[in-house]
């Protein structure tokens, strides 16, 4: 969860910003954060760094490809709401984080001695593991919902569009039927 706070903004910065600067800047910067972030994790373990780049890819689509430019539009509202979900959820889940059950991952896996000779940082994140994995779990089922509901009302809208639900009779009923 904290490497999706570099990601979040990367996605908004990198879809609103010009293809040069995006090449450019922020590919490299954000991949010093990723570089940074996966060296802070077990030695050797390359995940971090893999996901990074499989993202940016995905998301440069816009520099190889005409991308219309409503889909450009659409995927920087996505990247606003998930920067706003992600500090709104972060601010919210830090500020009841004495709420939140532990579950099996309290003092005694703190204490644990495995998991103290694995940590290289500190911080609520890493003293309190149950912290990101709610936080975690709540922002991607908010960012869950909101796709769904895009893609429910997209589907919904071509549907209609199939089978003529916008003739001017059908029209004319819902204007009639709103009133």
């Amino acid at each position: 969860m904290a490497f999706e706070f570099v990601m979040v903004h990367s996605g908004f910065f990198m879809a609103a910003m010009p293809l040069k600067a995006s090449i450019r800047l922020f590919i490299p910067l954000y991949g010093l954060f990723a570089f940074a972030v996966g060296y802070s994790m077990r030695e050797g373990d390359y995940t971090i760094i893999i996901l990074y780049l499989a993202t940016v890819l995905n998301r440069m689509r816009f520099a190889f490809f005409n991308v219309s430019k409503s889909v450009k539009q659409r995927v920087v509202r996505q990247s606003m709401i998930a920067l706003a979900v992600y500090f709104v959820l972060t601010v919210s889940v830090v500020c009841a984080e004495s709420v939140i059950p532990s579950f099996s991952l309290g003092a005694a896996f703190s204490e644990s001695a495995s998991y103290t000779r694995e940590v290289r940082a500190g911080g609520l994140f890493i003293e309190k593991p149950y912290v990101p994995i709610c936080l975690g779990f709540l922002y991607y089922s908010v960012l869950s919902f909101f796709n769904f509901k895009t893609v429910w009302r997209e589907r919904a809208f071509i549907k209609r569009r199939c089978t003529g639900g916008y003739t001017e009779e059908v029209t004319n009923k819902r204007q009639q039927k709103n009133k």
